[in-house]
């Protein structure tokens, strides 16, 4: 869960909130291959980029606040713990109420089961979340 709804989760356990992960979702598979392996990085609106900027460092700020936090020693403990969170289902179903249909592969592979959220249809912006 960390890689594409990771920042969601990341936020939700350490700021109580968490920013639309739409903001990231859709270029994270253009960016992160150029980022791997070079080549030309998406023409994005400046608005969609400094979005995804302000994602990754507040993401980044976040892992290292929970691995203080918990006192991680490797990654592969942190990322079992958001896998395994308690309010990982609600999140993912948050993702599929709110998300839209681009999300459905992943919910897919999360094994994830539709079900209502009791939050109000957002837009994009920040969230406390499923709480």
């Amino acid at each position: 869960m960390v890689s594409r709804s990771g920042e969601m989760m990341l936020s939700h356990v350490i700021e109580g909130g968490f920013r639309h992960p739409n903001a990231t979702f859709f270029y994270y598979d253009q960016i992160r291959s150029v980022a791997v392996h070079g080549g030309q990085a998406p023409n994005v609106p400046r608005e969609v980029a400094a979005r995804f900027e302000w994602a990754v460092r507040d993401a980044l700020s976040n892992y290292f606040a929970l691995a203080r936090q918990q006192s991680f020693p490797k990654r592969g403990k942190m990322l079992r713990f958001l896998d395994q969170h308690p309010d990982k289902p609600e999140l993912l179903t948050w993702v599929r109420d709110y998300g839209g249909p681009d999300w459905n592969k992943f919910l897919e592979e999360n094994e994830m089961h539709s079900a209502p959220a009791d939050e109000v249809s957002p837009e994009e912006g920040n969230y406390g979340g499923p709480a």
